[in-house]
């Protein structure tokens, strides 16, 4: 696979530690990678696993939260219509409508928690096929 220049790394060792940074160089023997201003050599029997880390999607996360906080608010929503309405044995559409605006609360609060948090895309470049001792 060839990596795009200055591509963002992250290894796991088997010393159960991760490293990141920037890739320097690849060679049979191992991967040497730049971290802030020094350079660090990881023989290629110490890698577990390797990723290359690029840029996600902070709307992709935003959005599949808003789904998560719909499909658990609208059934609550629906569930609780008859106390939240303040009736007994509320029609289809009294719960339909608490379903949905239930619902979209929930799943606009939890985009609204999510969105700000950075987004990273992680693909797995290299695993091991040593077991762990």
């Amino acid at each position: 696979m060839i990596f795009p220049s200055a591509a963002r790394i992250e290894l796991f060792l088997a010393s159960d530690k991760t490293v990141t940074g920037t890739l320097a160089e690849v060679s049979p023997d191992g991967v040497t990678l730049t971290r802030k201003r020094d350079s660090m050599q990881v023989a290629r029997s110490d890698i577990r696993r390797m990723w290359v880390l690029g840029k996600g999607s902070r709307l992709k996360n935003a959005g599949i939260a808003a789904l998560v906080g719909f499909a658990v608010g609208c059934p609550t929503g629906a569930a609780k219509a008859g106390y939240l309405g303040d009736m007994n044995n509320p029609r289809l559409g009294t719960r339909a409508g608490f379903c949905l605006v239930i619902g979209g609360f929930a799943g606009g609060i939890a985009a609204g928690i999510t969105a700000p948090f950075p987004a990273t895309k992680r693909t797995l470049v290299y695993r091991s096929l040593v077991a762990k001792p």
